[in-house]
């Protein structure tokens, strides 16, 4: 008996370990009336965007995408959801990839004064929250740096409503956008509250280039 407990001990460590390891990089499945997918990051600068879409794939049609708190989303490939009557519980945060010549060459372009978008989410229905702690990080500070006071076409929005009806954003973040934080193109019926955008830099000559948002 007392050459058993160790053991025991061993296991249920192994057994844990083993959750946090199945955990990683996957997208959870709750069958329910309204399905829930619960989207964990990769991590290791790995990219996310295969897993998020399979989620709203899966669940974001009369369902809720669940993004973690503390979980945080490696961005490197532009994404379009189409959803409808969909939950966003956005506890975590996304990280923009930091690849410009990626965004520059593959990110959605936005006719209105020739801009583009990385993220853009279309549909009907849509309540986000972020609940203080979940938004997007764009990565900002790659783009200043690399073009201080020139600014040559391609920066991506990180957040783009477009073709959208009946959404309510609450209690989210945008933050270090590479240009606007957020954009609506043709949408109708939508309340925002407690959004906090801001975008700063140590290189202060640039922002009278590009202006600041707090």
């Amino acid at each position: 008996m007392l050459a058993s407990s160790p053991i025991i001990a061993v296991g249920a460590v192994l057994v844990a370990l083993s959750s946090s390891v199945h955990a990683a990089g996957r997208v959870e499945v709750e069958q329910s009336q309204r399905p829930t997918c619960t989207v964990f990051a990769n991590g290791n600068r790995t990219d996310d965007v295969p897993n998020i879409l399979e989620a709203f794939s899966t669940c974001g049609n009369g369902g809720s995408v669940v993004f973690p708190e503390r979980e945080n989303f490696w961005i490197a490939a532009r994404l379009n959801p189409v959803v409808r009557d969909v939950y966003i519980e956005w506890h975590g945060q996304w990280t923009m990839s930091d690849d410009l010549t990626y965004w520059r060459n593959n990110s959605y372009p936005i006719a209105f004064q020739n801009h583009a978008a990385s993220f853009i989410l279309t549909g009907d229905g849509i309540y986000i929250d972020g609940y203080g702690t979940g938004g997007i990080y764009g990565n900002g500070d790659a783009w200043y740096n690399a073009e201080k006071n020139v600014t040559p076409p391609g920066r991506p929005m990180p957040f783009v409503f477009w073709n959208v009806s009946n959404v309510t954003v609450k209690n989210f973040f945008v933050k270090q956008s590479p240009l606007w934080s957020l954009n609506i193109m043709n949408g109708t019926n939508m309340d925002f509250d407690n959004i906090y955008c801001k975008r700063d830099s140590d290189q202060c000559a640039l922002w009278s280039e590009l202006g600041t948002e707090h």
